[in-house]
């Protein structure tokens, strides 16, 4: 296979793994601890405790997603085009969403899961530290392989 199409299925195939991996676990978390637990009181803005699982939770799958590039193609360079994938459309979303508006109250006392996916508003410092961390997850998973 030409290289750089291994290099860029196996970016596809690490950036799948790493969103199949966040849905999953922030769903049966969000399912599990509920509404009280996941954002602030009468609030859209998460609890710390929201804020810590997701960043293990980002890395984690940053790690798997990059354990994935690395073992499908083997010569690093789909691990440099994950990692830039995830800095360009971490970017993005930081930019293109801005500081958050004033805080809008949550009316609902358990909203459910899409409700609180369309509604949960991410402090802007959060948007900035995903692609860190991302890129630090990816760079790390990689790195297991490559030392074998």
């Amino acid at each position: 296979m030409n290289p750089i199409l291994r290099a860029i299925l196996s970016m596809v195939a690490g950036y799948a793994v790493m969103a199949a991996l966040v849905i999953a676990i922030f769903t049966g978390a969000y399912l599990t601890l509920g509404a009280d637990w996941s954002f602030r009181p009468w609030s859209w803005d998460p609890s710390a405790g929201w804020i810590a699982l997701s960043i293990v939770v980002g890395l984690a799958a940053a790690f798997a997603g990059g354990l994935v590039t690395q073992r499908i193609d083997g010569s690093g360079k789909g691990v440099l085009i994950l990692m830039g994938v995830i800095v360009v459309l971490g970017l993005m979303e930081a930019i293109m969403t801005g500081a958050p508006d004033a805080a809008n109250p949550r009316a609902i006392p358990e909203p459910s899961n899409m409700e609180a996916m369309q509604n949960a508003v991410q402090p802007l410092w959060m948007l900035y530290l995903n692609p860190v961390l991302g890129c630090i997850g990816v760079f790390l998973g990689s790195r297991m392989l490559r030392k074998r």
